[in-house]
């Protein structure tokens, strides 16, 4: 439709006075409008629209944190047929990920639960300099084992093996 015109800016199909054709569908974010939810379309009012953009936000972001440990985990797969069963599907996935961080984290792969400040890996092939272990001892003194969070420096490692 021409410029000027009140529904200017949208395709059309052909001349001025054909049907609009929406460019967009789904509004992103948290805007109402039609969704697909449980594979159907939903009108989906904006502050449900707005929590449900907000979950799906917190899932993939704590997935991202566990695939960056394990690239082949996925949380368990949920149906749902309306926006509160997707929000809560959504919620349950992000539990689900932040459960699997945790036990990555106990079996010692990755930060600890209780990692607060940390340097670079380094390979097995160079050593570390005197400034180096003077920051792993004052990150040690402060916050502990990044595993076990023990400020005692005389506690012994128990390495597990993951097979």
């Amino acid at each position: 439709m021409p410029k000027g015109n009140p529904d200017g800016g949208q395709w059309t199909d052909e001349g001025c006075c054909a049907r609009v054709i929406p460019v967009q569908a789904r509004p992103p974010g948290g805007r109402g409008g039609p969704r697909r939810v449980g594979g159907r379309w939903r009108n989906v009012p904006p502050a449900q629209a707005t929590q449900l953009a907000i979950s799906n936000s917190y899932m993939r972001a704590a997935v991202q944190r566990v695939r960056e440990l394990d690239p082949r985990w996925k949380p368990r797969p949920s149906a749902y047929e309306t926006v509160e069963g997707e929000i809560a599907a959504n919620r349950a996935a992000m539990r689900e990920a932040e459960a699997g961080l945790l036990e990555l984290q106990r079996m010692g792969i990755g930060p600890g639960p209780y990692a607060k400040e940390s340097l670079p890996a380094r390979s097995s092939g160079r050593n570390r300099t005197a400034e180096e272990i003077r920051e792993i001892n004052r990150i040690g003194r402060n916050y502990g084992c990044h595993t076990c969070g023990t400020k005692d420096p005389g506690t012994p490692v128990v390495w597990l093996r993951i097979e």
